[in-house]
């Protein structure tokens, strides 16, 4: 899901795929409404009409600021784009959601939790790496400190509190990567074989291990005592393994 800051205009773009194959709408037919964070239709967002034509697939809608305002008793809130067209005489509905938010003040990219792993950005694309929830989590975690205040102190305090941020995401994703990952590809001309990664838990481990200490160092306090637990799971489809 795409995140953006909150009382901004957004631009969403929104595929139209049907079976994964592009499909033209007919035009005149294409709608779209905009549904706020309790599903209720944003007002003057309802059955908007979208000009297409004979090359359209794909929408470029313009979502104004004043429809992505966040309450202030939320940390975020979520948008649900809903698009009704007709192609080919068949009625189709396509529906997409994105994430409004405070700026989150931090260094953190996807580059960087992709290193962490060792793997590319193929395989791992920015839209599947979820930083605005490994910061929430973080800030709940290091409560009372406030984590913001910690962001912006220019000391070995605040590379801590990104280094948080950042193995936060790499735990997130541990526990699917094995399917994520492409073991071989091929062009035809040029072949590319990765590594195996096939200590998953072990990484995952040295991840909760530096993140323990991250978390000492920008709040501090004593390290987390805690147990990771190794688990079994099914033969992995890629490898075998």
């Amino acid at each position: 899901m795409q995140n953006f800051i909150g009382g901004s205009d957004v631009r969403l773009v929104v595929p139209l795929l049907a079976g994964n194959l592009p499909i033209i709408p007919t035009p005149g037919t294409v709608t779209y409404s905009v549904y706020d964070h309790t599903g209720t239709a944003v007002p003057g967002l309802v059955n908007m009409a979208v000009e297409t034509d004979v090359a359209t697939f794909a929408l470029s809608l313009d979502i104004p600021a004043t429809a992505n305002e966040i309450s202030q008793s939320k940390s975020f809130e979520r948008r649900t784009v809903v698009v009704n067209l007709i192609a080919n005489g068949q009625g189709h509905m396509f529906t997409k959601q994105y994430r409004l938010t405070r700026l989150l003040n931090h260094s953190v990219t996807p580059n960087d939790v992709r290193s962490f792993i060792g793997i590319n950005e193929k395989e791992l694309p920015d839209e599947s790496i979820d930083l605005m929830a490994a910061y929430f989590h973080v800030e709940e975690d290091f409560a009372p400190s406030i984590l913001s205040d910690l962001l912006t102190t220019g000391t070995t305090i605040e590379i801590a509190a990104n280094e948080a941020i950042r193995l936060r995401a790499v735990i997130e994703l541990l526990p699917s990567i094995r399917q994520r990952l492409t073991q071989m590809e091929s062009n035809g001309v040029f072949q590319f074989k990765r590594a195996e990664i096939g200590k998953f838990e072990e990484l995952r481990s040295d991840a909760w291990e530096r993140y323990q200490i991250a978390r000492a160092t920008a709040t501090n306090r004593a390290l987390l005592d805690v147990t990771f637990v190794v688990t079994t799971q099914d033969t992995d489809p890629l490898t075998g393994g």
